[in-house]
């Protein structure tokens, strides 16, 4: 009858409890049955209904139930505003809390408990208020009262007002509301809303804004335990973890869970889902224009947390259109700004689960290419997985293609998750031979060439794919002259020569701007080649070319690793002062990139460095930065390096059991013999036993290698 308008509503406390009173509003009207449906008539309009209107007796809750909201309620208790604003997402206990609070406080006054009808406006508001004073408080107000009047009525009863739903009033109602808040001076006010309203008078002083956070996990816990002990069940502790992680801590949830499950024999993920569907759609989504909706669905697609520049170049909205967008749905209580993220406040993190597989998809394929086009290294990967998680192969393969085409290393600053998400594209159903052929053989670099190990299975899946790349010329030149590359540093001199000569054929027939992208890896792998002709002049000339090519494309990392490549050759030539001008070269690169690469290059130089002391004679440094190597638990990639500059070091200084014992070390830890694997160390070791070495081995040390032992040759 309310809601048709028959009768006006409004709360009121009776007796030390909420009570609803209702008032007609209509002179006359009719009820009538016809045909199952009932007509109501309010001076000759018809409003129908569907459904038998009843009319309401209910009281505000009667809070049984309020599980771990004390120190709220302390903080609300101990304040001396006069307005007190409670805001928090649906569901969170709002009307609960305050309901609670009230039944301490308010003694004898008078409480008006106002929830918001849709299309109320700040007529109908006045006249609840005037209803309430002349029917509860007793006071008969003249024919038509000022608002001032009404002020002063309820100061002189100290009355108690509690606006539910505040955040539903129109402007006209706020008005009104916020005008009372500054002319009030004995009448307290209770707001009850999701937002934070920006326009309120907070510099005032008389407003106490409390956000109410979903409940904390152990509270969560107790609840669920409770709900069900009401319901006479003695839930598994698997029942109530569930139920905790499904609610994130928002009570609503939690007891429509429990009152589902414990109430009927639907299952308990059946009931959850039901749940958490109601809630996200019509408590959270529907208050949310189409643009909001997005941005609140691309945060739960995206685990939760964007950065801020990604979010607005998703939206198309960028400076203040954008931060004026954000601030209303942190006002709603749905997100948090935190430094330059986006962050999804933690209760609305099920909203990933009942959203239609087909928006999820579509919500996938946009924010991937926002992620890799805008967002940094993790950024990127991130844009992977989740098109992993869904399998979309055909986007996820354009992302590895690029990346096998450029040979950029933004990978590299999370490869252990780029290896996971690789391992869920190779499970998805992929649909073409080309997008097998780049995700298997990306996850053959990654994840066998990269660690250096099982170099087979890395080779097979090259042999079984590499072709179904020729159909791009651009993609087959540079991986078959990595592949080649990798070959020949595996003693497969024939076969990685052929490949190489393939590369080649195929890097001549490209455009000027396509060589720019295959250009590196041909010199690298020239580099590679030439070296083990031992023409390390023309080794050199081409990891420089490889250098400088990368970066005319721009990519930094990637530069630094050719330049060590060179700094590695000028060190086997014996041209210390190169050696030391490329490692000057690169250092100050350093700090720009990302922490893992950082670790990794800081790796290499220092070998480097230690190689440049031995190289001027500074035996003592040369040998204490060779231990600090070793000692360096993480490093692994050059100890047997760091063991023969001991040696070195130690055999020049004249300690030759030290370089013996060295030697002997280098042998037992690194697990290869001082062979022909190692000649240098080798030759250390003929040296220090004061042996003549054989023509053989010295002729096979490298160059510098020689001249650091102090054999000219």
């Amino acid at each position: 009858m309310e809601n048709l308008g028959i009768v006006d509503g409004f709360w009121a406390r009776i007796e030390g409890k909420n009570v609803k009173l209702y008032r007609l509003a209509r002179a006359g009207f009719s009820i009538k049955f016809e045909n199952g449906k009932i007509i109501v008539e309010l001076g000759g309009q018809d409003v129908r209904g569907e459904k038998p209107v009843t009319v309401s007796r209910s009281i505000i809750p009667e809070v049984d139930l309020l599980i771990g909201r004390e120190t709220d309620l302390f903080s609300l208790s101990n304040t001396s505003a006069q307005v007190m604003l409670v805001w928090g997402p649906p569901g969170v206990g709002k009307t609960s809390l305050v309901a609670k609070l009230i039944e301490r406080v308010s003694g004898e006054q008078p409480v008006l408990w106002y929830r918001y009808t849709p299309g109320e406006t700040a007529s109908s508001f006045r006249l609840k208020l005037r209803m309430f004073i002349e029917n509860y408080i007793g006071y008969q107000l003249p024919v038509n009262p000022s608002d001032d009047n009404l002020v002063s009525v309820l100061d002189s009863y100290s009355s108690i007002i509690v606006i539910d739903d505040y955040h539903l009033l129109g402007d006209d109602i706020r008005k009104l509301v916020k005008w009372m808040f500054l002319k009030s001076t004995d009448t307290r006010y209770f707001i009850i809303s999701r937002t934070r309203d920006p326009r309120l008078p907070y510099a005032s002083g008389k407003i106490y804004s409390h956000y109410l956070p979903p409940l904390a996990l152990e509270h969560t816990r107790e609840l669920v335990r409770t709900l069900y002990t009401l319901h006479r069940l003695t839930p598994s502790s698997d029942t109530v973890d569930y139920v905790v992680k499904t609610c994130k801590g928002i009570p609503l949830m939690c007891k429509g869970i429990v009152s589902l499950h414990a109430g009927s024999k639907i299952r308990l993920e059946e009931a959850a889902k039901a749940i958490l569907s109601s809630y996200y759609k019509g408590e959270v989504l529907e208050i949310l224009d189409d643009v909001e909706r997005d941005l609140v669905e691309m945060l739960a697609v995206a685990r939760f947390s964007l950065p801020l520049d990604v979010a607005c170049a998703a939206l198309s909205r960028q400076g203040a259109r954008c931060m004026k967008l954000l601030a209303k749905l942190q006002n709603l209580g749905i997100i948090e700004l935190q430094e330059e993220q986006v962050v999804l406040r933690e209760f609305a993190y099920g909203i990933a689960r009942v959203m239609p597989k087909a928006r999820r998809k579509d919500l996938v394929r946009m924010l991937a290419g926002y992620l890799y086009s805008h967002g940094s290294y993790r950024d990127k990967v991130l844009a992977l997985d989740l098109l992993a998680e869904e399998c979309l192969t055909r986007q996820a393969a354009t992302i590895v293609s690029e990346r096998l085409m450029t040979g950029s290393s933004w990978m590299l600053c999370c490869r252990d998750y780029y290896i996971e998400i690789l391992e869920k594209l190779s499970k998805c159903m992929i649909s073409s031979l080309y997008e097998a052929a780049v995700i298997n053989i990306e996850k053959a670099l990654i994840k066998h060439i990269a660690f250096n190990t099982e170099f087979e299975v890395a080779f097979k899946l090259f042999d079984e794919y590499l072709d179904a790349l020729r159909i791009n010329y651009t993609l087959y030149a540079r991986l078959a002259a990595l592949y080649a590359g990798l070959l020949l540093k595996t003693g497969n001199i024939e076969k990685g020569r052929k490949l190489l000569k393939s590369a080649e054929e195929k890097y001549r027939e490209l455009p000027s701007r396509r060589k720019r992208i295959v250009a590196p890896t041909i010199y690298s792998t020239m580099t590679i080649e030439r070296y083990l002709e031992r023409d390390l002049a023309k080794a050199l000339e081409y990891a420089e070319l490889e250098a400088k090519a990368e970066l005319e494309l721009g990519d930094i990392v990637n530069y630094i690793m050719a330049k060590i490549h060179a700094a590695v050759i000028y060190l086997y030539i014996g041209d210390i002062p190169g050696l030391k001008r490329t490692i000057d070269t690169i250092s100050p690169l350093l700090s720009m990139q990302p922490r893992r690469l950082r670790i990794r290059l800081d790796e290499y130089l220092h070998i480097l460095n230690t190689w440049v002391d031995l190289g001027e004679s500074r035996y003592m440094d040369a040998l204490e930065k060779a231990q600090q190597y070793l000692e360096r638990k993480e490093w692994k990639l050059f100890r047997q390096e760091a063991y023969l500059i001991k040696a070195i070091s130690l055999y020049r200084l004249g300690k030759l059991k030290e370089a013996l014992e060295v030697v002997e070390e280098a042998v037992e830890d690194c697990n290869q013999p001082a062979g022909d694997e190692d000649p240098a160390l080798c030759l250390i070791d003929r040296l220090a036993r004061g042996k003549e070495p054989e023509e053989w081995l010295v002729n096979s040390v490298l160059p510098g290698f020689r001249q650091l032992i102090g054999i000219e040759k």
